[in-house]
């Protein structure tokens, strides 16, 4: 280049010290006339800043990828996957090749190209949002996750951020929560009905019956 045009200018380059540490640098050259001699002038400046973002970048990316949450990048035009961390192939059972480019209605089958474009409206309105899903693995496996979507703009393209947190945990302890509330709503309206001198046993024991059968699913109210 400094022969073909006399200068360079922000050349980036890679130097080496003695110690072995690398810096990058850019380098700012031009061939200058004193006299009847010839000189190459060059200013080289370090710029350890892109060594402090490159590893902050990289630290981020190490975090993102090893996260027990799954995380995608969806291009918001096509609904196609650019990217997916490490979570995403444990939790689905697809490799990363995979999932790469794949239309992400074949993971959430009734993700319609009507209800996509709705969900990315909103997001452009409300900056975020926040709802539930039912994910289909490689295995056909369907399990929910509480979703986080956000927007991002790269090279020029805009793209869907999501955060995908698998809350099967969540909803058994919710059922279990439920149930524990419903056998003690039935034990309270039996104690009531036991104490109440206007109660037959009779009675008490059809009362019984009934909460047993709304509890087991039972028409004896039998578990097992």
């Amino acid at each position: 280049l400094m022969a073909r045009t006399g200068r360079v200018d922000n050349y980036e380059f890679e130097h080496k010290a003695r110690d072995g540490a690398i810096t990058v640098c850019l380098l700012s050259s031009q061939t200058i006339d004193i006299g009847e001699k010839q000189y190459r002038l060059a200013i080289v400046r370090d710029i350890p800043w892109r060594q402090a973002l490159a590893a902050v970048l990289l630290r981020a990316r190490t975090l993102v990828d090893c996260a027990g949450d799954q995380f995608y990048w969806i291009s918001a035009d096509d609904r196609r996957i650019r990217y997916v961390n490490m979570a995403c192939t444990r939790v689905l059972g697809y490799t990363r090749e995979e999932l790469l480019g794949m239309d992400v209605a074949r993971l959430n089958p009734q993700r319609t190209a009507e209800s996509w474009a709705r969900m990315v409206e909103r997001v452009r309105t409300f900056g975020s949002v926040t709802y539930e899903v039912t994910l289909v693995g490689r295995d056909e496996a369907r399990s929910p996750f509480e979703i986080s979507a956000s927007l991002a703009r790269h090279e020029g393209v805009e793209h869907v951020q999501v955060i995908a947190r698998d809350i099967s945990e969540r909803r058994r302890m919710q059922a279990k929560a439920e149930r524990q509330l419903r056998v003690s709503n039935a034990l309270a309206e039996l104690a009531r009905a036991l104490v109440d001198p206007a109660a037959t046993q009779a009675g008490a024991a059809r009362l019984l019956l009934e909460r047993a059968r709304e509890l087991t699913g039972s028409p004896h109210g039998l578990v097992g």
